[in-house]
C-alpha cells in the first residue's frame, strides 16, 4: 500500500468516529433515477484531482439532453485526503458542488471508491486498513448525507480484486455498515468479489440490508473491448481489429493481416462465437440471480476501447449490450463519459439515446 493511501486511511481511523448507530434502511430509493447513466472517470480517479474531466454545468446539461438519468463517479481517496492525511477541502468542495449541481439537473450521483490494487490488498488483508477505511467512509458519508438520498447512492468499494469471495463479501459488509452510521438513508452498491463480473455477482451472497443495490460490470469478451489496451492483460495492448460478432468465419478474412504474435488470440477469438445470443445468455445469469435473490441488478459499467475496435462492431457491441440489459429491464451505465471509452456520436446512435 502506498504511503498517500496509509496516510488517508489513518486520517480517517482518528478524524472519523462516535457517529450515531443507523436506523433500518428502507428499500433502494435510488431505483428511481437508475434507468440509463453514464461514468465519470479520470476526475477524482487516479489520486489528486484531473481538473481536464472535472464536469460542469455544460456536461450535466448535455448528460440529461442525452436521456441519462444518472451518472457514476469514481474516486479515489488520495483526490480528497492529502499526503498527510488532511482533507483537500477545495476538493471536497468541488465534488460536493459537482453533487448538487448534478442534483439539480435531476440526475443520480453514484460515488465509487476507487482504490490503486496494492491498497484493496491490504484493505482485505488487514484490519487497520479496513477500520481506517470505514472511517472514511464515515467521514465522507457524514459531510455529504444531507443531500437527498434519493438522488445520492454510495459504493464502498469497485471491484474488490480479491480472489476470494467471503473474504470480499465480509470486507463489503463491514464497510457498508460503517457508511450506515453515517448515512442510514442513503441506498448502498456493492459488486461480486475480483472485477464484479456476472460470475462473481453469482457467488455473492446478498447483504441483510434492504436498501442495497447489486453491481456488474460486463466487457465480455475482453479481447474485443479491451484491445489496444495497455493496462490489464498484456496482451492486449498487441490487439488490432478484432471483431464482433466473432466466428472462425469472420476472423479468417482477418488473419493474413493480424501480426504473427496475435494470429493465435484471434483465431480463438472467432472460435468463441460472440453474438447476441451468447451475450444474452451471460447477462441473463445476472437477471436470474436477482430474481432468485429478490434484489435489484445493475450494470454500472460496460464500455469498447475506441482506437483499434473496428467503429461498426463497436457499434454492434454496444447495442447488443445494451438490449440484452433492457429486456431484462436491467439498468445500465456506459463506461465512458469522456476519453478512450468516451461517448461519441456512434456511441449515442447505439445506446439509443438522443442527439
Amino acid at each position: 500500500m502506498g504511503r498517500s493511501h496509509i496516510a488517508v486511511l489513518l486520517f480517517a481511523l482518528l478524524a472519523c468516529s462516535g457517529l450515531a448507530a443507523a436506523a433500518e434502511a428502507p428499500r433502494p430509493v435510488a431505483l428511481a433515477h437508475l434507468t440509463r447513466g453514464v461514468n465519470l472517470s479520470n476526475w477524482l480517479q487516479h489520486g489528486p484531482a484531473q481538473e481536464a474531466f472535472a464536469p460542469d454545468a455544460a456536461d450535466w446539461k448535455r448528460i440529461r439532453a442525452l436521456g441519462l438519468d444518472h451518472v457514476r463517479i469514481p474516486f479515489d481517496p488520495a483526490a480528497l485526503v492529502d499526503e498527510r492525511g488532511l482533507p483537500r477541502v477545495p476538493a471536497l468542495a468541488a465534488l460536493r458542488g459537482a453533487i448538487i449541481e448534478a442534483q439539480r439537473a435531476d440526475l443520480l450521483v453514484v460515488l465509487a471508491l476507487q482504490l490503486p490494487p496494492e491498497a484493496k490488498a491490504g484493505v482485505v488483508e488487514r484490519k487497520a486498513h479496513r477500520v481506517a477505511l470505514g472511517g472514511l467512509w464515515r467521514w465522507l458519508a457524514g459531510a455529504l448525507r444531507d443531500l437527498p438520498a434519493r438522488k445520492l447512492a454510495f459504493e464502498p468499494l469497485n471491484e474488490p480484486e480479491t480472489p476470494d469471495a467471503r473474504a470480499s463479501r465480509a470486507l463489503l459488509a463491514y464497510l457498508a455498515a460503517e457508511v450506515r452510521k453515517a448515512a442510514p438513508k442513503h441506498t448502498l452498491v456493492v459488486s461480486g468479489h475480483r472485477y464484479a463480473s456476472v460470475a462473481e455477482l453469482e457467488a455473492l451472497k446478498p447483504l441483510p440490508d434492504a436498501n442495497v443495490i447489486y453491481s456488474f460490470h460486463f466487457y465480455e469478451p475482453h479481447n474485443f473491448t479491451h484491445q489496444g489496451a495497455d493496462w490489464g492483460d498484456p496482451a492486449w495492448k498487441a490487439l488490432r481489429n478484432f471483431p464482433y460478432p466473432s466466428s472462425p468465419e469472420i476472423v479468417a478474412g482477418r488473419m493474413d493481416a493480424a501480426p504473427a504474435a496475435t494470429r493465435d488470440l484471434l483465431r480463438w477469438h472467432g472460435g468463441e462465437r460472440w453474438n447476441s445470443a451468447r451475450i444474452g445468455a451471460l447477462v441473463e445469469r445476472a437477471a436470474k440471480w436477482g430474481r432468485q435473490h429478490k434484489v435489484p441488478v445493475w450494470c454500472s459499467e460496460f464500455g469498447v476501447l475506441k482506437e483499434y475496435a473496428p467503429a461498426a462492431d463497436r457499434a454492434a457491441w454496444l447495442g447488443d449490450v445494451r438490449a440484452a440489459l433492457e429486456q431484462r429491464h436491467i439498468p445500465w451505465t456506459h463506461w465512458d463519459y469522456k476519453g478512450p471509452f468516451g461517448i461519441d456520436e456512434q456511441a449515442v446512435e447505439a445506446l439509443g439515446l438522443k442527439r
